[in-house]
């Protein structure tokens, strides 16, 4: 069967619009839905994205849960030079683009002054997080993503 590869981020509406996705929960629940009609769904998630708080991350968290996604895998936001919100961070200094080695960027790690989130509580919830879908995986037969 066919698989399509939503790149869903979050289930917050503030961080969906601070990153520009033009969307929504309720939307992205009915075009998940739709698509699993036809193919099977795969989505991708990032927590520690600049500004969310805890609460953002929850709110993501739950969407994923309620979405029944054929397949999902889950990040922590990394600042990527190019981006708008590297920009955004390197202009309030918090990023030093001398201090940022982009060989040993993972997207398992979490970095200080980025989210909201400090980055010890943030390898937290990611952790719960996967071991939530792993777990889940492993009792309905439907295969975590690569983190």
């Amino acid at each position: 069967m066919t698989q399509i590869d939503l790149g869903i981020e979050a289930g917050s509406p503030q961080i969906l619009e601070k990153l520009k996705k033009q969307t929504t929960p309720e939307i992205i629940r009915k075009q998940v839905a739709l698509a699993k009609k036809h193919v099977k769904a795969f989505g991708f998630f990032m927590i520690g994205i600049p500004g969310e708080t805890e609460a953002d991350v929850l709110q993501t968290f739950e969407l994923a849960k309620d979405l029944n996604l054929d397949r999902w895998s889950w990040s922590i936001y990394s600042p990527l030079p190019g981006s708008e919100l590297y920009d955004e961070l390197a202009a309030e200094g918090k990023v030093q683009t001398q201090n940022l080695d982009y060989t040993q960027i993972h997207f398992t790690e979490a970095y200080e002054g980025v989210s909201n989130v400090p980055p010890a509580r943030l390898k937290e919830l990611y952790r719960e997080i996967n071991d939530y879908f792993c777990q889940r995986a492993g009792e309905t037969g439907v295969t975590a993503g690569a983190n």
